[in-house]
């Protein structure tokens, strides 16, 4: 037995059977978990084409591996594309880039805090305050001239370190999203299809059908 070209063929099979993942849940935005049972089956049978008729239990186990990795990754991918087109619908397709009217958002919230802390009293538009301003007509007229001011008076090399600040703060929020969007996706629900992936493949992949 080959076990180095077993484990590519439990490999390509795990591949196979990710990508279908990948397509059907893309194109109908739903999981079907029993998919995950074919990407153990496939991982197994992948296998068996360099395992011959011989049984083995580290095969089995590698096929277990890569199946999950399959399934998890697949479920990633999803995940991502899912993602990417609520932000650009949201947000547009420079959504990781900062514009100047964010750079005027965020002067300005600094600019209203500091002016909170004088003990200003700001009239904002109705239904408006810090936590919801998004554009000009959102702030107070004084909080936004004086954002303006200063953005006027900052340098060059001062603008791009604020970009840079604001894009690792993006950057930073987007993968804090990421994380509990993709630990959200596993559930009692998707442990009953890893285990029933894990175990075709194992089956299949080992040769010990018993």
């Amino acid at each position: 037995m080959n076990l180095p070209m077993a484990s590519l063929g439990a490999t390509a099979g795990a591949l196979l059977g990710a990508i279908a993942w990948f397509v059907v849940g893309y194109v109908s935005d739903y999981e079907v978990g029993y998919i995950a049972i074919g990407v153990g089956f496939l991982a197994g049978k992948g296998a068996s084409i360099f395992r011959g008729p011989f049984q083995s239990p580290l095969l089995g186990f590698i096929c277990v591996a890569v199946s999950l990795v399959a399934i998890a990754g697949s479920k990633y991918a999803l995940l991502e594309v899912s993602l990417s087109k609520v932000l650009t619908e949201t947000f547009g397709d420079n959504y990781t880039t900062p514009s100047e009217e964010d750079m005027m958002v965020a002067v300005a919230d600094t600019v209203v805090y500091e002016m909170m802390a004088e003990g200003k009293t700001l009239q904002w538009p109705a239904g408006m305050s810090v936590d919801y301003a998004t554009t000009e007509a959102d702030y107070p007229t004084e909080v936004w001239k004086a954002a303006t001011e200063r953005i006027n008076q900052m340098s060059n090399a001062e603008k791009d370190a604020m970009i840079a600040a604001q894009q690792e703060m993006v950057a930073e929020n987007l993968s804090m999203i990421r994380k509990e969007a993709f630990a959200s996706l596993f559930g009692l629900y998707d442990l009953l299809w890893f285990g029933l992936a894990g175990f075709c493949a194992f089956r299949y992949g080992s040769g010990n059908r018993q």
